[in-house]
């Protein structure tokens, strides 16, 4: 995994000297949610926050490779919470649709370690890795700085808490996700 890692990287800063933008930016999502799930103890409410910062390079002028950060902080009220930093991989695809209005499509994968925390119960240190195709619209402010929003997911991943031999493998479709950023063409 880390030979793939750093001949991706490799590849991704030989191509940035062959092209000059540097694509900088990232998106952030925030929710609070509150499920009722017929629980005794009434609704699960739910916070989150998730932050996901992004450097890479225009292989063209209608693709973006780079290295994408997160960090990942869940509260579920009274049941526990869960933490998450993680690195990896970016690409961008933009349609070829108005000048300052372009819509995209983000492919990423991403390792992370982090850990779980049920009331009641010991901390678990946690590995994932996930693999994610996420659509968006960005909007162009100046030819430099643009306002991005992505709605929605389609995501597999695999979680494997330490000290145990099973991991949790997920397969989802989001509608409820929506992330908002900004990115600038340097």
């Amino acid at each position: 995994m880390k030979f793939l890692f750093y001949t991706a990287l490799a590849i991704l800063l030989s191509w940035s000297s062959a092209h000059s933008q540097v694509f900088l930016g990232g998106t952030g999502n925030v929710s609070f949610q509150s499920v009722d799930n017929n629980n005794p103890n009434g609704s699960v409410k739910t916070k989150s926050l998730i932050l996901n910062p992004r450097i890479g390079f225009f292989l063209s002028d209608n693709v973006v490779a780079g290295l994408e950060l997160g960090y990942e902080n869940h509260d579920y009220a009274g049941y526990g919470d869960y933490h998450l930093l993680s690195a990896g991989l970016f690409s961008r695809y933009f349609f070829k649709n108005h000048e300052r209005i372009r819509f995209f499509g983000d492919l990423s994968a991403t390792y992370g370690i982090g850990q779980e925390l049920r009331t009641g119960d010991k901390a678990f240190d946690i590995q994932e890795f996930r693999a994610q195709l996420q659509p968006g619209v960005s909007f162009a402010l100046t030819p430099k700085v643009h306002l991005q929003l992505t709605v929605g997911n389609l995501q597999y991943g695999v979680s494997t808490p330490n000290g145990y031999s099973n991991s949790t493998k997920s397969f989802s479709v989001s509608l409820n996700r929506i992330g908002a950023g900004i990115w600038f063409a340097l």
